[in-house]
């Protein structure tokens, strides 16, 4: 039988998990968000027992039909599993982010644990992992469990690498290998690991000058670098090779460097600093000699990387951590030295660099809290004390304040227009969350913004043609969504949303045409089968139009359950063959819209429709 805890190490993983609760239980009453539609809600092959393998075996936006060359299968299993647990239940795939946060917040207070020795240092940095504000992206964003994923089994990895380390006993070092390869699986920023394992060797006291001692080194590592061969064969049968032919570039090589220091600055600011906090940082190329805003910047990354120097200086545990940050950040940060077609740069790319910054946080409190003398309150150093309290408080309220950024759609693309007003993503995005509110004016304004932001956006210009015809300029709406076919002529989207505009012009042999050219290039498209549905309805072809609505309620069911679209289209088709069905369809419809609260004109208009039309068959009879 295992011994008990001893009461520190008991109060640790206590405080640990109560961080992990207060700051992210309320993110279980959250919705699906951003990529979360894409690649869970609107995703036909996770759904399918029999498409697992294809889930598997293929990049992680291959479904959506866009490039990558991300491969993630660990976390494509994971979502087929809650879907398989949850339905669409958002909550569940919430949770399941809750709890991979936990874990890996344990995971932290683990490590440092074994790097100090104190159950106290330990459960700081697992406290201060665990409230972090920069991981809100992670925790509360499911598509953000990439990163979580990765960042729990590199630590599992390196926990057991350091067991095996101190014992000799092969098990751990074998779940080492197998927890390394499922970092990989989930991210690729896992690679790194090798280079903590020789860091932390470092750290514990090795010193592999002598041949002997390299050798031996060597045979340490050589494990995991079979690991790594192993993960990329694997990945290149799946994906083939990593590069484009012709990838393109953003910039010339010192505009790339200059901006990529740019944000590596700004990576080691908003980790010290975790504020203001930006879902969608708009990032602007820098040229020599740059602004005052720049050479801050680089004043700032001086004296970061000054202050690595002096914690390798002053304590190789302290070195530890701090070189961590950098090595964990230098995939995240060296991709942008690439001539690739855009640069990038998110608050999660920092979760798994951040562990290092909260291992060297927790052992700057304990030094200063008086190390071994934790277990007793009366020999605390009241400032410190006061200091490492002020950062928890101010961790959790930051925390829950950046948490509800992302409780929906809406308030998402709303907050990133207001912290990137010059971006024209979000605008893009936040006028199609408008569209179904009825909110078309409002919609018609980012989308024009957007255009002036980025005039040759094909989803920016089709949105336009949509808004403008449903605001009386059809001739506008139809240039508009046309000039947008002929800049993405194979984008499904892109017709499907065409079709609507034909449909909405009531041109429904034209509409047919666009929207089964859309679904040629993808057939799991809900709104697109319905608006097909309805374009064959008004063509007079009833037989196609209700084998077009089965199909369209099949597919609903499936990824839109409860959509109100069914219920409208439903109603419209069998007016005639059969009055009672459209009647309850009717009825359905209207109480749906009744249930969204206030209702925007358009909104009104409809409801004020739905109702005549109900009234009308109730009047007609049976």
């Amino acid at each position: 039988m295992s011994p008990r805890l001893p009461p520190p190490a008991r109060a640790a993983w206590l405080g640990v998990a109560l961080a992990v609760v207060l700051g992210y239980a309320a993110t279980l009453s959250y919705d699906f968000v951003w990529d979360d539609t894409l690649l869970i809600q609107r995703s036909w092959h996770l759904h399918q027992w029999r498409s697992l393998p294809a889930v598997l075996g293929s990049h992680f936006w291959a479904e959506v039909q866009e490039a990558s060359h991300y491969y993630r299968p660990l976390v494509m299993l994971s979502f087929f599993l809650d879907l398989r647990l949850w339905g669409l239940n958002p909550a569940g795939f919430h949770l399941t982010n809750l709890l991979a946060h936990l874990a890996t917040s344990l995971a932290v207070l683990a490590l440092g644990r074994r790097l100090t020795g104190s159950h106290w240092a330990g459960g700081i940095a697992g406290v201060a992992f665990a409230l972090h504000p920069l991981h809100t992206e992670s925790v509360a964003f499911i598509s953000g469990r990439t990163d979580i994923l990765a960042t729990l089994f590199f630590l599992l990895a390196l926990l057991g690498y350091a067991a095996w380390r101190d014992t000799g006993r092969r098990l751990p070092y074998a779940l080492s290998l197998g927890a390394f390869f499922l970092a990989l699986t989930a991210k690729e920023v896992a690679v790194t690991l090798p280079a903590i394992l020789v860091l932390y060797d470092w750290a514990a006291g090795a010193d592999p000058a002598s041949a002997h001692g390299v050798r031996r080194a060597g045979l340490r590592y050589a494990g995991h670098g079979g690991v790594m061969i192993l993960y990329a064969g694997i990945r290149l049968a799946a994906l083939g090779p990593t590069l484009d032919a012709e990838p393109g570039s953003w910039g010339g090589l010192g505009t790339r460097l200059l901006t990529t220091l740019d944000i590596v600055a700004s990576y080691a600011r908003l980790t010290v600093i975790p504020y203001p906090a930006n879902a969608y940082p708009l990032i602007v190329p820098v040229t020599f000699p740059g602004s005052a805003g720049l050479w801050l910047a680089m004043a700032l990354l001086a004296a970061a990387l000054g202050l690595t120097a002096w914690a390798l200086r002053r304590s190789r545990m302290l070195g530890f951590g701090a070189l961590w940050f950098w090595i964990t950040l230098l995939p995240f940060v060296g991709v942008n030295l690439l001539p690739l077609s855009t640069a990038i740069m998110a608050e999660r790319f920092l979760y798994l660099p951040t562990v290092g910054f909260c291992l060297v946080l927790a052992m700057a409190f304990w030094r200063l809290l008086g190390s071994a003398a934790l277990s007793a309150s009366s020999e605390l150093r009241p400032a410190p004390a006061l200091a490492l309290a002020g950062t928890v408080l101010l961790y959790t309220l930051l925390t829950l304040w950046r948490n509800e950024d992302w409780k929906d759609d809406y308030r998402l693309y709303s907050r990133m227009v207001e912290a990137s007003p010059h971006a024209a993503l979000p605008h893009v995005n936040l006028a199609y969350t408008q569209l179904p509110r009825g909110e078309i004016a409002e919609a018609d304004a980012h989308l024009r913004e957007a255009a002036r932001l980025m005039p040759r956006n094909p989803r920016a210009l089709v949105g336009l043609g949509l808004t403008r015809t449903l605001l009386g300029g059809p001739e506008a709406g139809l240039r508009y969504a046309l000039e947008a076919r002929a800049l993405a002529p194979l984008n499904h989207h892109i017709l499907a949303t065409l079709g609507a505009v034909y449909l909405y012009r009531d041109e429904p042999a034209r509409a047919v045409e666009q929207l089964e050219d859309s679904l040629r290039l993808n057939p799991h498209q809900v709104h697109a089968s319905l608006n097909l549905a309805l374009a064959f309805f008004r063509l007079g072809r009833q037989a196609e139009a209700e084998a077009t609505l089965a199909r369209s309620a099949d597919l609903a069911r499936l990824m839109s359950p409860g959509l109100p679209l069914v219920d409208r289209v439903t109603a419209e088709i069998h007016a005639r063959p059969d009055p009672a069905r459209a009647r309850t369809a009717w009825e359905r419809y209207i109480a749906s819209l009744r249930a969204a609260g206030e209702l925007a004109g358009t909104q009104q208009a409809d409801l004020a429709y739905a109702e005549g039309q109900l009234a009308r068959l109730r009047g007609g009879g049976p």
